[in-house]
């Protein structure tokens, strides 16, 4: 009796657990991602391209994956040869983030892009929706609202919004890719491939659709300056490996939908950082988005697992 009551105690912590521990993987990965603009900032001040550092983070990130999974878990890195249009096409989707995102800043403005990248979480609830069935309850569309409104308060704090209907155009297009990211990385979860696994192949191919691309001028004076090692480094290994493995351990627990939601606490955290580490000013609009943001975290704490996430947690326990 006492071991029937200890089993279904444990039913019920262990899926709740699991549950927060994936929304700290998830709060992790946005605040890795944050990061990203601190590292850009010191590389574009050493006079390098967008381009190459988004070479730059595939490469490296994938490479690093590689080692990390000879040495840790070999068989992490076999790949089923049905699986590799899918992992072609995320990292496909990946360099067309990369290069779209770039574009929608230069044709616009920073704060156009940031407010258009934001839409993503529209895109990821709605195809979550289709393709594995995940509610679109009350409390997960008041989170959604919150969430990218959240941003959008924050990006427009930070400068005024300026751009061509290209910039709009290439803005929603960042967004639209964006979401393809997380949704391609739930895809490689679904077929049961552990996070770096997936994280390292859809780097790997990113960096091979990046490379045609380069300079290799740039590249060359990217080994020759010291100066920008640890910005190189840094934007592979804490936003190009330590993120997306964490989002996707956290999206396994939680669910793509909510992983989306939650990975807008990149934007607050991002403008945190500047504040804290540039000297930045934080406008009230940018603290009116950053407690919406985390309005939409508190919604999504109390909001239950999609159901296919609470079913393979059942199995994984029985």
């Amino acid at each position: 009796m006492q071991k029937s009551t200890f089993q279904e105690q444990q039913s019920i912590v262990e899926p709740l657990l699991s549950r927060w521990v994936g929304y700290g993987l998830v709060l992790l990965a946005g605040t890795a991602w944050a990061c990203l603009g601190l590292f850009f900032r010191r590389l574009q001040m050493l006079e390098f391209p967008a381009l190459f550092i988004a070479f730059d983070r595939a490469l490296l990130a994938g490479v690093t994956l590689v080692l990390f999974s000879a040495v840790r878990r070999p068989a992490d890195l076999r790949l089923r040869w049905r699986d590799l249009p899918l992992f072609a096409t995320y990292g496909l989707g990946i360099a067309a983030f990369f290069l779209v995102y770039i574009r929608a800043v230069a044709a616009g403005s920073v704060a156009l892009a940031a407010v258009l990248l934001y839409t993503a979480p529209i895109w990821i609830v709605l195809f979550a929706r289709v393709r594995w069935g995940e509610p679109l309850t009350r409390v997960k569309l008041a989170a959604l609202t919150s969430a990218v409104v959240g941003s959008a308060c924050i990006a427009l704090g930070s400068a005024q919004l300026s751009g061509s209907w290209l910039a709009i155009g290439l803005g929603l297009l960042s967004g639209l890719a964006y979401a393809l990211y997380s949704l391609f990385s739930n895809e490689g979860l679904q077929r049961g491939y552990a996070p770096t696994t997936v994280v390292l192949y859809a780097m790997l191919f990113a960096a091979v659709f990046l490379l045609p691309l380069q300079q290799w001028a740039t590249v060359v004076r990217a080994w020759h300056t010291p100066a920008a090692w640890p910005a190189l480094v840094g934007v592979a290994l804490v936003s190009t490996v330590l993120a997306p493995v964490c989002y996707a351990a956290g999206q396994r627990r939680i669910g793509a939908s909510n992983a989306g939601i939650l990975a807008t606490v990149e934007p607050v955290v991002a403008a945190l950082l500047a504040w804290v580490l540039l000297g930045e000013q934080l406008a009230v609009m940018q603290l009116v988005g950053g407690a919406c943001v985390l309005a939409a975290v508190l919604l999504l704490a109390r909001h239950p697992a999609p159901a296919h996430i609470v079913a393979a947690e059942e199995v994984a326990h029985e």
